[in-house]
């Protein structure tokens, strides 16, 4: 269900809803033939006709935003090479999941522990609709920490030694390369296409995810229909709102071209 603020009265158990994300439920009716458009165009006619937004009332005033009719939410345990049980939430379209055939997405934040948020995301809603399947698994590892240790001047680098190993120590040195992504790359092989994102941002090191893409783009084989793009940012998406529409746009054309060629 999509985010949504609401007053809530303990003493007599009534409540409000004050503002909830807006997800065109209207359209998404039209688009999944539960309401004709004709109703639409007619409510859009009456509400141009009212003085002010604050004179129209609708008899859904009060009712969440629910798309629980489109969308469906599913939680599995999936079972990881050691055996470790590991939480999956997929989401897909009631009426546009094609049986063993839609395309998937599949989130995952494998460092600090750090637990996916799971929350309802509009921008994939284009996805959704078109019969992807979006999953979110809650994993942990991951990261290319290998040289980013080795800079203890570096942002973060001094709380990352407890989370990434200490490449100081010989044991833990030889821990962090089995699998530090960089040094995994495997020779003559045909990679999928990949789109790799990141920041001139002082946060972050620049140099890794391009020297990532330029040894993948080296050392592995060559095709264009499976191409290693590199996107820099000069700031920080997550706290720049016009360059989350910017990179969401990115990835969603991204998956979209692949999937296809």
């Amino acid at each position: 269900m999509p985010d949504a603020v609401v007053d809530y009265d303990l003493s007599n158990g009534k409540w409000n809803i004050i503002q909830q994300q807006n997800l065109l439920q209207e359209r998404t009716r039209v688009l999944y033939g539960t309401v004709p458009i004709s109703s639409i165009i007619e409510k859009s006619k009456n509400m141009k006709t009212s003085n002010s937004m604050s004179n129209v009332k609708s008899e859904d005033e009060n009712l969440w935003n629910d798309l629980s009719e489109f969308y469906a939410c599913e939680h599995y345990d999936v079972p990881s090479n050691d055996g470790v049980a590991v939480p999956l939430t997929i989401v897909y379209s009631r009426k546009n999941k094609l049986q063993n055939q839609s395309p998937g997405l599949l989130h995952g934040h494998g460092a600090y522990g750090e637990i996916l948020d799971k929350r309802w995301c509009s921008e994939l809603k284009s996805l959704l609709d078109r019969g992807w399947i979006i999953a979110y698994a809650d994993v942990r590892g991951g990261g290319d920490p290998t040289n980013t240790l080795l800079y203890p001047i570096l942002p973060l680098t001094a709380a990352d030694y407890e989370e990434f190993g200490y490449p100081g120590d010989i044991d833990e040195f030889h821990a962090i390369r089995e699998y530090s992504p960089y040094d995994n790359i495997q020779k003559d092989v045909l990679y999928p296409a990949v789109l790799v994102t990141s920041s001139f941002h002082t946060r972050f090191g620049v140099w890794e995810a391009a020297k990532w893409v330029a040894r993948v783009r080296e050392q592995t084989i060559y095709n264009p229909n499976h191409p290693i793009l590199l996107n820099l940012t000069t700031d920080i998406v997550e706290e720049n709102r016009y360059l989350q529409c910017k990179e969401s746009a990115l990835e969603t054309a991204f998956l979209l071209k692949i999937m296809e060629s």
